[in-house]
């Protein structure tokens, strides 16, 4: 992992990143961290699904994804990790303060009801979030993720039109 995070930290080209499956553990976050702090790194979507960073890796990787300039999608579904104290309090450190960062997906983890409320709680207008996208599991309770789609609805950013002027007069 080392010697990719070396090669990719000078790369300002590569715009999605999957390292999906390929058996990550918290030993595999400093390394990536580098490939995304990376001032000119260009990467948009980072897939690290069904890897074994559990919850040590989610807390390391808060420090990374927190100061990130170009990832807008996170994909960390089925990395074992559960809804500690620790863990939802990286994740909402993360959506709290990267406004790049808008969609998440946290399914096929230890999340339920509990932790599915206090991401909600990250992810409310009140606390100026920019999360439009949170996906969990189909198992947290209905009502629950009602509110959360339309916590991600309304932190959507409004598309305005643009105003029209007057068409000027053709002088004669």
């Amino acid at each position: 992992m080392a010697q990719l995070a070396n090669g990719l930290s000078i790369n300002s080209t590569i715009n999605l990143l999957s390292l999906s499956n390929c058996h990550l553990d918290v030993k595999s976050i400093q390394p990536l961290g580098l490939i995304l702090i990376f001032i000119k790194s260009e990467i948009q979507e980072l897939n690290l699904s069904s890897n074994l960073l559990r919850n040590e890796g989610i807390i390391e990787l808060t420090y990374p994804l927190t100061i990130s300039k170009s990832i807008k999608r996170l994909n960390i579904s089925d990395n074992q990790f559960g809804e500690s104290t620790d863990v939802l309090t990286a994740l909402g450190n993360i959506m709290l303060n990267n406004k790049i960062l808008v969609s998440y997906d946290l399914s096929y983890n230890g999340i339920q009801d509990t932790g599915a409320n206090r991401l909600l709680e990250y992810i409310s207008k009140e606390n100026n979030s920019r999360v439009t996208e949170l996906e969990l599991d189909e198992r947290i309770a209905y009502e629950i993720i009602k509110e959360i789609k339309k916590a991600c609805k309304s932190n959507k950013p409004k598309k305005t039109k643009g105003k029209k002027g007057k068409k000027k007069k053709k002088k004669k």
